[in-house]
């Protein structure tokens, strides 16, 4: 898996960043299997796609306002540092990103269009893999 943020341009990464990388991997290893996984804008978009693990990070009656459509906002970073502090946090959001890497449901997840293409292409090189294993040599 190569990861880079999109940065608000996910294509624009993706071919800046994202394709070099595995041109050159497969240039060393041909059969190198890679995925890659460009958030729209920051990874911190997918933390807000949740608001069970703000109820547990918050307390269960926690009503935080996450946004619709968690990969349109302009900076998620910032938007979940102000969410945790209005319910109360006061450890750095960073000290935290564990927890929603943990937490956060892959329901929650499906409903964001970079993570539906990022799972599609996770599955198809593992369709691809087990593929290659199971033909004849």
């Amino acid at each position: 898996m190569i990861h880079v943020d999109g940065a608000g341009d996910p294509a624009s990464a993706r071919r800046s960043c994202i394709d070099p990388g595995i041109e050159a991997a497969r240039r060393a290893y041909p059969n190198v299997v890679s995925v890659p996984c460009v958030p729209v804008r920051e990874t911190e978009a997918r933390m807000l796609a949740d608001v069970d693990v703000f109820r547990t990070l918050l307390g269960s009656g926690a009503q935080p306002a996450l946004p619709a459509e968690p990969e349109r906002d302009a900076d998620p970073k910032l938007t979940l540092g102000r969410l945790l502090r209005e319910g109360g946090m006061r450890r750095k959001p960073e000290r935290l990103y564990r927890l929603f890497g943990e937490e956060v449901s892959l329901e929650a997840l499906r409903t964001l269009p970079a993570f539906q293409r990022f799972e599609a292409e996770l599955v198809e090189a593992i369709q691809n893999v087990a593929r290659s294993l199971s033909a004849p040599v």
